[in-house]
């Protein structure tokens, strides 16, 4: 198997006997089409924040289509043979109280506890808000059991009790039950074989897409004994196909398959792929988005989140930052989102210049990606003004606009001490942050910005 990476260390194919996979990618890294073996091919559609929001044939005809609000809640889904009804929440929260007429309950935790989904799902989770029982019409269809890392070790369904052991990472390595056990093989995290024991011994092959989602496994002899389709499938809902019935369970990245309850088990929550969202609420708060529920900042195409709590991309941006044309796209997607998610004054500065913050410091900064290799000068929220600088001057905004709008959002939001300095142009924010983001501003307009080796 081979894999191939552009100058960003982005995926841009995947080759192997079994499967081939080349991408299209747009400045951002965003998958924009893909080719399959035998020629398939889908391309996809994005909203000014990233968001997927259609999946197209080859002919451009929208297989699936998905509407968010400005938090990253879905509203809606259309796809052949799927429901088509509107998702409800309860006001003031992320809780997903009912997809058209099949309604869902939560407890005080924020976890999901019933899915009147066709049959009725029941849910139940210990006191660390892991699921430990899943009931499908009133039986119980599965239990769970969890080590003290928060690891599942353990489920029982179809009288049948499976154990599992993880590595130092929390990567699942092997299961067993009865007189059977699979070992997985991973190298560099990334799957490559399944082996199987019992009474022979038997070996499959895994091939990877490009954020080590298996799509393909080959037995010795070199036939495909199993697959999953990528192109139309990028939540991971659809079906895998094997003719003989071999069921590798590893799933998107860090999950595997609870085929009793229809569900996948992503380390820390359980994940649903027919709504795109999680079951329960992420266990770092907002610390990994404004939106606890949501999966891979709906945009599964390009982020994972393999334990269930922070969504990564598909390199690792550390020591190195977004090219210009990178940055020119996030300044307009910031501006974007104050043109567009401003009820009460479109197109004007004041409280508007708040979305852009917010859409800087909550959707990329807070995560430590897409990130100006800079110094961070006073932590988190001087890094914050700093990179708004970056952006706001990347989407054509003049530097007093950008103070101004920066101002125009410390004037409801913040009451600061005596002891903090204040602008004298700039009277509604400190005088240290005019200087971060005026540093930002003036980095990224001479080019002195750290971009993407």
């Amino acid at each position: 198997m081979s894999r191939t990476y552009d100058t960003t260390y982005r995926v841009t194919a995947v080759v192997s006997p079994a499967l081939e996979l080349r991408f299209t990618l747009d400045y951002m890294g965003n998958i924009k089409a893909v080719t399959e073996t035998g020629g398939a091919s889908a391309t996809y559609l994005y909203d000014p924040l990233y968001r997927l929001t259609s999946v197209n044939d080859a002919t451009g005809k929208a297989i699936e289509t998905y509407t968010y609000n400005p938090t990253g809640d879905r509203l809606s889904k259309t796809a052949p043979g799927a429901y088509t009804g509107a998702y409800k929440y309860q006001a003031g929260t992320h809780w997903l109280t009912a997809t058209g007429t099949a309604s869902r309950t939560y407890d005080a935790n924020g976890n999901t506890t019933g899915n009147a989904a066709g049959t009725v799902w029941g849910y139940g989770y210990n006191g660390r808000n892991r699921m430990t029982v899943v009931q499908q019409g009133g039986s119980t269809v599965g239990t769970y059991v969890y080590n003290a890392n928060n690891e599942r070790i353990a489920t029982t369904a179809n009288k049948v009790t499976t154990r599992f052991v993880y590595d130092e990472a929390s990567q699942l390595v092997s299961e067993a039950s009865g007189t059977t056990r699979r070992d997985y093989v991973a190298i560099g995290g990334l799957p490559v074989a399944v082996v199987d024991g019992g009474t022979a011994t038997t070996i499959g092959f895994v091939t990877a897409d490009g954020l080590g989602s298996p799509r393909a496994v080959t037995s010795t002899a070199g036939a495909v004994i199993w697959n999953w389709p990528y192109s139309l499938n990028p939540f991971g809902e659809n079906r895998a196909v094997s003719a003989s019935g071999y069921v590798p369970n590893l799933r998107l990245p860090g999950q595997y398959a609870d085929g009793e309850a229809g569900l996948k088990y992503n380390m820390h929550r359980s994940f649903d792929a027919a709504t795109g969202r999680y079951l329960q609420s992420d266990p770092m708060g907002l610390q990994a988005g404004t939106n606890t529920y949501l999966y891979a900042l709906a945009n599964p195409l390009l982020h994972w989140d393999a334990s269930g709590l922070c969504p990564g991309e598909a390199c690792d941006p550390s020591g190195s930052a977004p090219t210009p044309q990178q940055y020119e796209q996030l300044g307009r997607a910031s501006h974007d989102a104050i043109y567009t998610y401003n009820p009460h004054s479109p197109g004007s500065l004041g409280t508007p210049g708040g979305a852009a913050y917010n859409f800087a410091t909550l959707y990329h900064f807070k995560r430590g990606d897409r990130l100006d290799a800079q110094v961070q000068y006073g932590g988190s929220t001087a890094y914050a003004n700093y990179v708004y600088g970056v952006y706001l001057g990347a989407a054509g905004w003049s530097l007093s606009e950008t103070l101004s709008s920066a101002n125009a959002y410390g004037r409801p939001r913040s009451k600061y001490g005596p002891d903090i300095e204040m602008s004298t142009d700039y009277p509604d924010i400190p005088t240290s942050n005019v200087n971060n983001i005026t540093r930002g501003y003036w980095n990224q307009q001479e080019g002195n910005l750290c971009h993407a080796r």
